[in-house]
């Protein structure tokens, strides 16, 4: 019996692992071949600004919602649904034409993308304890790094071979394969979840919902000020292949650049995930803030450095980026749930996701502004900033998280 139900665990960890490698293949990789459209004529810097902006106020909308729903609903069913709709939208994206349609069409992709955080997450939670949450968690969320870092050497190919469209038509083939395993095979949570859990609350009102998630003080600090996070994370990633390009490197070497920042993402997650455990006893913010820092470091040294680094040299700074901007990405939402209880992580996670992703619009229209009119000094400076202001938040939260975690021990 203790066999079977390893084996159930193992199988449904690596089900929502590539479930969501798939859906970061169909979402990533525009940014790889943002500026092939733009010489195409097809965008350009503002539409391409107004693009990532418009896109992910929509991913947080629809992340924030399906947080809300997969306390109450089946995670399976959004689960498919996402997984379906984003690949047939990247199967629709070569045969576009205009600025417009490319928007609205990946402003939709946006929204179905929406429903795959929290599906995946609280299936997780369902299936690894309190105990197991974090490392769970950690490995898991290796899964978006290597598919941002799988998207980028596709598109790399791709566009070596002048074939840019193949940059979606090979995820979205991909992603429609996952989408029948899922259908076969995806469990939200053990056989005997419900009955171990009767005299719980599994399935709170939304009343319950907006009294313990959306007045939660700390719970809207950490919100707020952790936008600064995915600012920064989104700058790199839809705007580095940009600055490389107004550098003097060829689009190939940009791009395939950029593919390099993720892949070595991955083992800085999973590297918090014991820090977390085995030095801070639990506690996520501490571990943000340090990685944050280091961030900010890394951001400088390769806006004052990159054109006098050789390829080796700026392939070895994009891995310790990739390294250490993962950390404080996966974990700023991991962190809402040292500030909840079991049965509202779901909309925490949603909740906190919206308001990450009101950063990642912020970066898109302030980058798109600030690089037209005073060249990339200005973007770069503001990203630090946002970044700085997420330090900061952490900071004032460090004692009422530590206090959390007692209480919900005792």
């Amino acid at each position: 019996m203790l066999r079977e139900i390893r084996s159930s665990k193992i199988i449904m960890f690596f089900l929502a692992f590539f479930a969501y490698f798939s859906f970061y293949l169909c979402r990533t990789n525009m940014p790889y071949i943002s500026k092939t459209l733009i010489n195409m004529g097809m965008l350009d810097i503002t539409k391409w600004g107004l693009l990532v902006s418009y896109g992910a106020i929509v991913y947080g909308v629809s992340k924030g919602v399906s947080g809300a729903l997969a306390d109450k609903f089946d995670l399976k069913k959004i689960l498919l649904f996402g997984l379906g709709m984003t690949s047939i939208i990247n199967f629709i994206v070569p045969s576009l034409k205009s600025a417009t349609a490319i928007t609205v069409i990946w402003i939709i992709n946006q929204f179905v993308q929406g429903m795959a955080y929290t599906s995946c997450v609280k299936t997780l939670l369902n299936w690894f304890g309190a105990d197991k949450k974090n490392k769970a968690y950690v490995y898991w969320s290796s899964s978006h790094r290597l598919g941002t870092s799988a998207a980028g050497f596709i598109a790399t190919w791709c566009l070596a071979h002048a074939y840019w469209q193949g940059a979606f038509v090979v995820p979205a083939t991909i992603t429609g394969l996952m989408f029948v395993f899922i259908g076969l095979f995806y469990k939200q949570r053990p056989d005997n979840f419900v009955q171990e859990r009767k005299q719980e609350s599994v399935q709170p009102t939304f009343r319950e919902i907006g009294k313990y998630v959306f007045t939660n003080k700390n719970l809207l600090i950490l919100a707020i000020t952790s936008m600064g996070i995915y600012y920064g994370y989104f700058f790199i990633l839809n705007w580095l292949i940009i600055f490389f390009t107004d550098q003097g490197f060829s689009i190939t070497k940009s791009t395939g650049l950029l593919a390099f920042l993720p892949l070595l993402g991955c083992f800085g997650g999973i590297a918090s995930g014991y820090i977390i455990d085995g030095i801070f006893k639990g506690r996520i913010l501490p571990v943000i803030s340090i990685s944050a820092v280091i961030v900010i470091m890394l951001l400088a040294f390769l806006y004052f450095a990159c054109t006098t680094l050789s390829t080796a040299w700026l392939v070895f700074v994009m891995l310790l980026l990739g390294f250490f901007t993962d950390i404080p990405q996966i974990l700023g939402s991991l962190a809402s749930t040292n500030f909840v209880t079991k049965q509202f992580q779901g909309s925490a996670l949603g909740f906190v996701g919206l308001c990450h992703y009101i950063g990642v619009s912020l970066s898109g229209i302030l980058t798109a502004y600030t690089v037209k009119e005073y060249g990339w000094g200005a973007p770069f400076s503001i990203t630090t900033a946002f970044i700085l202001f997420s330090v900061f938040g952490c900071i004032i939260l460090f004692n009422q998280e530590k206090i959390f975690l007692k209480k919900i021990k005792i």
